[in-house]
This record gives structure tokens, C-alpha cells and sequence, in this order.
């Protein structure tokens, strides 16, 4: 994944950002992020700006958001193009992945290219490549009790989100960077080379 150019003011006026992006969907899990805003205190959400970007998946019933979102504290932004997204990455202090299935989050990924910290289900395969505490917060699926905690932990310690992110980057330049793609591809062709070359003699 190539590194991207985009730049933005960090914050949205004065709130903690948190954005979830992805379709509105049973499967993305956005139920369980409002299941776990609603746990937080009124002083804790009133710090705190949730924004959904992506379409509502049709058929679906998101009116599960519908109290916070006219309460202000959840912003629907509708599908965005691809450069709008990056905007929100830069705009936001975190991202969830809540996923109740999720084989490969691209969106955990490109929010590393941000710097951007995230705090992801442990049903999603790139759990394999954080480390909680440390580069991300990483919460049992489908635990809204669970979630709200971290979001709570990271309204109280915003400059250790903010390093988190950091190190989060390095696992981006790290295992997904094109750098490390061309390095691999390489290798793969060399290999290759390499065995035809033995078949040949």
C-alpha cells in the first residue's frame, strides 16, 4: 500500500474522534460501538465525536444510532471517495474496527498510514500483526463492555494515543509499506529464477 500525501487539522473543534468506517452493516458491528457509547458517562461522551462513514447496507436498520445521532455525539457521513477518506484518517484521533467478521481490515492499515492508532476486534486477521497496549487496543468481539473501557482509556490518556499511533506507522512501514511489497515480490522472482534455473540443468 503506497504512502499517501494527505494532510489536515488533527481535530474536529474540541472533541475526541473516533471514526468507524465501512458499510453500516450487522457484520462491521457499528450496534456494538453505540452499545458501548452508551455505557460511558455523559461527561465522557459529551467529549467525544463518533462519526459512521459509509452507506447504510440496504435492509439493514441502523435506527439503533438514531438518540446519539440527533444528540450530536454520532455523525453520519454517508460514503465518501477515496480521498475524503484519507481526509477523515487525518482528522480523526482513532478508528474502531468492531467487525463481527473481518478476515483483512484495509481500513486498520491505512489508518497506520496516518498515524492514527486503532482499536480493533480480536476476530480481525490483522490482530496478528499488533500488539495491545502497545500499537493498538484490541477488545474480545462483539464486547461492548469491553469496548467502552477502551474508549474510555483512550479519553483519559490522549497523548499515549497519540504515541500509539506512532507505532502503529512503524508496523505499517514495517509489513505493508510498497517499500516492503517490491522487496518481497523480488524475492518471490528470484526464487523462481533461481528454481527454473536448477530444473535446467
Amino acid at each position: 500500500m503506497p504512502e499517501t500525501g494527505y494532510t489536515a487539522e488533527k481535530k474536529l473543534g474540541d472533541k475526541f474522534v473516533i471514526s468507524v468506517i465501512g458499510p453500516i452493516s450487522y457484520l462491521k458491528g457499528q450496534d456494538i460501538v453505540v452499545e458501548a457509547v452508551s455505557l460511558l458517562t455523559g461527561k465522557e461522551r459529551s467529549d467525544l465525536e463518533v462519526r459512521f462513514v459509509g452507506r447504510t447496507d440496504p435492509g439493514y436498520d441502523a435506527s439503533f444510532a438514531d438518540t446519539m445521532e440527533k444528540n450530536g455525539i454520532i455523525k453520519k457521513t454517508g460514503e465518501l471517495t477515496q480521498d475524503k477518506v484519507h481526509m477523515e484518517y487525518e482528522r480523526c484521533d482513532v478508528l474502531i474496527c468492531s467487525s463481527r467478521e473481518e478476515v483483512w481490515p484495509m481500513v486498520v492499515i491505512e489508518a497506520m498510514q496516518h498515524k492514527v492508532m486503532s482499536i480493533v476486534s480480536d476476530i480481525a486477521g490483522i490482530k496478528d500483526y499488533l500488539t495491545n497496549e502497545q500499537n493498538a487496543l484490541i477488545f474480545p468481539s462483539e464486547n461492548a463492555e469491553l469496548l467502552a473501557e477502551k474508549i474510555r482509556w483512550c479519553l483519559n490518556n490522549r497523548d499515549s494515543v497519540k504515541k500509539m499511533g506512532e507505532r502503529a506507522y512503524e508496523i505499517y512501514k514495517r509489513f505493508f509499506s510498497m517499500e516492503v511489497f517490491e522487496e518481497n515480490l523480488l524475492s518471490v522472482i528470484q526464487d523462481l529464477l533461481h528454481t527454473e534455473g536448477e530444473k535446467g540443468r
